[in-house]
């Protein structure tokens, strides 16, 4: 482990019993232990309300082996000093295997109801070769902001201000006159 380190809550589930272990790893952008995994967003900014594809991919020889169905993928929020942990999503019971030079790809919702605008990141580990063995870790940063205004909402506006102009206009002009 190189550079400075942060820690990362993770919550492993074995059969119906919850262990929560915290795993010390080095921090650096578009963090991977060794190369061995990568991980990447479809975009790096999202509005609320849109959807986040995640890709993982094994960059390695070996399987790498998940403790969870959707990668154990983990939010974190940047809270201005440190990196926290924010949300996960409930998955599937049961191991995911990624196979050397194979790609997964998991799908989230960036609702309000989970999530409000900041920076974040999706923090991943797995495996080398089999469940519990040498671990990797790797993230992907991104943005939240909030709902962008539809284009069709300002042009609804704008044509209803130009419709009510023209009207007060006809108005005055019809009043003046009679």
């Amino acid at each position: 482990m190189r550079n400075g380190f942060f820690l990362l809550e993770s919550v492993l589930m074995i059969s119906t019993i919850i262990i929560t272990s915290c795993l010390v790893y080095p921090f650096s952008k578009n963090y991977s232990v060794e190369n061995y995994l990568t991980m990447f967003t479809d975009r790096k900014v999202y509005f609320l309300g849109d959807t986040m594809n995640v890709t993982v991919k094994n960059i390695l020889s070996e399987n790498i082996v998940f403790a969870t169905y959707y990668f154990s993928i983990i939010f974190e929020r940047w809270n201005g000093t440190a990196w926290q942990y924010y949300t996960s999503f409930k998955e599937p019971q049961g191991t995911r295997t990624l196979p050397p030079s194979a790609e997964g790809r998991v799908t989230f919702p960036l609702s309000a109801s989970y999530f409000v605008p900041g920076r974040y990141r999706t923090v991943t580990g797995g495996y080398i070769g089999e469940l519990y063995g040498e671990s990797t870790y790797a993230y992907a940063e991104f943005e939240v902001q909030e709902v962008r205004e539809s284009k069709t909402l300002v042009v609804l506006t704008v044509t209803a201000i130009v419709i009510v102009g023209i009207a007060a206009a006809y108005l005055v002009k019809k009043r003046v006159r009679g």
